[in-house]
């Protein structure tokens, strides 16, 4: 009777495990979706994640097509914790390496766990907050632009116009003495379509750098001087460069008026290196 009750001990801890680990998996496993996307080009079914704000919360099991041919279907199993996520107003975008003109690479970790992607619940949404409607299709949408991460409501807000807007870039810094003082919010065409404006946020802290004789210029307006040593720039070509995108600007050492929220400038159409040379006291 004893050896009876030994040799049943093994198959019966088998079983309790087996039980459990099922029971785990199921406890983990939320609802699953779908995701429309335009192409599934380097999308792996069992091996693309979604995340949400760099944690993964699920992932692709299976890419399907729609009867039309227009879109492929994402089928995306979310983790339990991440349940909330299906439901109306929920965002989905592929993340991906992005060239971003001259200036370098977006998302470079995404060159060695490939692509994926990612998530945010409706805005307003909070942990523990109630669904509002339980949603399982989606359209995925264009990567959100981040600058507005960087605005404060006591920035100050001006515009800058150009003639194109090719050396500049949402999101880009604005430079003041090589210093980071504010940022490109947005850039639109004008009314008549001849010019483009440039929405500059500069940071609170910053705001009495710029006066109403300050100049700003972009990453492409330099010097440049041919003589019989052969070809000479003026201004810091690599800095131009690694910035491309960004503006930068100065203010004469007899600094004029503050300004207020709304005031244009005209971006310069040549970049003088004396202007790195001005030293006002501001305050």
């Amino acid at each position: 009777m004893k050896k009876i009750t030994i040799v049943w001990i093994i198959p019966i801890l088998a079983a309790f495990a087996c039980y459990f680990s099922v029971k785990a998996y199921f406890d983990s496993k939320g609802p699953e979706i779908e995701v429309l996307i335009p192409s599934a080009d380097g999308i792996q079914a069992g091996k693309t994640e979604v995340k949400y704000n760099g944690i993964p919360v699920g992932k692709v099991i299976n890419l399907d097509v729609t009867n039309n041919l227009d879109y492929i279907i994402l089928k995306i199993e979310l983790l339990k914790k991440a349940e909330g996520i299906a439901q109306a107003g929920s965002k989905f975008w592929i993340v991906e390496p992005e060239i971003t003109g001259l200036r370098g690479l977006k998302n470079i970790d995404t060159l060695v766990s490939g692509k994926f992607i990612a998530t945010e619940p409706p805005d307003g949404a909070t942990k523990g907050s109630p669904i509002s409607k339980t949603q399982y299709r989606f359209t995925a949408v264009d990567a959100p632009i981040k600058a507005d991460d960087k605005e404060s409501a006591n920035d100050l807000k001006i515009r800058v116009i150009a003639n194109n807007a090719f050396a500049m870039e949402v999101g880009s810094g604005v430079f003041y003495k090589g210093v980071e003082v504010g940022f490109i919010k947005n850039i639109k065409l004008n009314t008549h379509g001849q010019n483009v404006i440039a929405y500059i946020n500069i940071y609170n802290e910053y705001r009495n750098l710029v006066r109403t004789n300050s100049i700003f210029w972009d990453q492409t307006t330099f010097k440049v001087k041919f003589g019989f040593d052969g070809i000479r720039f003026k201004g810091n070509i690599f800095d131009k460069v690694v910035n491309f995108g960004s503006i930068s600007f100065a203010t004469p050492n007899e600094a004029g008026q503050r300004i207020g929220n709304g005031y244009m400038f005209n971006i310069a159409s040549v970049y003088d290196e004396e202007w790195l040379n001005w030293n006002p006291t501001l305050y």
